[in-house]
């Protein structure tokens, strides 16, 4: 006589995303967003351009329009105009 037994178990587990996306790293899901190839919005706190240096403002909106830091002012402003 065996002193196991074989179970076959079919579960279904709900759970809230947003749960899920809490413990996830910021890092970890911008390179999921990047390589799904989707689009996501970037929510920024409301303030002024005053209240950033110019390097810090530039590279929120590198981020902001999805640009590398090397690019020119020019394509930058010309991406802020597509959006438009």
């Amino acid at each position: 006589m065996s002193k196991y037994i074989s179970l076959d178990v079919d579960t279904e587990v709900e759970f809230y995303v947003r749960d899920i996306l809490e413990k996830i790293d910021d890092d970890e899901l911008r390179g999921e967003v990047i390589r799904r190839e989707l689009s996501a919005r970037v929510n920024l706190e409301t303030t002024t351009v005053e209240n950033y240096k110019p390097g810090e403002f530039r590279r929120i909106l590198c981020d902001v329009l999805s640009l590398g830091y090397q690019v020119s002012d020019d394509k930058i402003l010309g991406r802020i105009k597509e959006c438009l």
